[in-house]
């Protein structure tokens, strides 16, 4: 995720005057708001998912391991939310390149 966020805030503060704080202030309100979702759903599967991984009682990992090894119980939490994820995070790039754009003035940015 640091590497979206450093593009998300990279295209947000872009054309904004660093001197001016509201304009700091509203830029980073404009990346940190549909962050937000994103950032606390991918936290909350990580500790859910570390939980399952790594944190199971000694008796329950081999009805985990057979769970996770031949049931689609995985794929079904993590994988089918994936593609949706994907392309809202595109949606949102765009949105992001647009506004970088405008930011320019429709200068090239090579």
């Amino acid at each position: 995720m640091a590497t979206e966020d450093g593009y998300f805030i990279g295209r947000r503060l872009a054309g904004v005057d660093l001197r001016d704080h509201h304009a700091v202030r509203r830029a980073l309100q404009a990346y940190e708001t549909p962050r937000k979702p994103h950032t606390a759903r991918q936290s909350q599967q990580a500790f859910i998912l570390g939980k399952v991984f790594h944190h199971a009682p000694r008796p329950l990992q081999v009805v985990r391991d057979l769970i996770l090894d031949h049931t689609p119980l995985l794929q079904k939490a993590v994988g089918e939310a994936s593609p949706a994820e994907i392309v809202k995070q595109i949606a949102e790039i765009d949105a992001a390149e647009q506004a970088f754009q405008a930011a320019l003035g429709g200068r090239a940015t090579g």
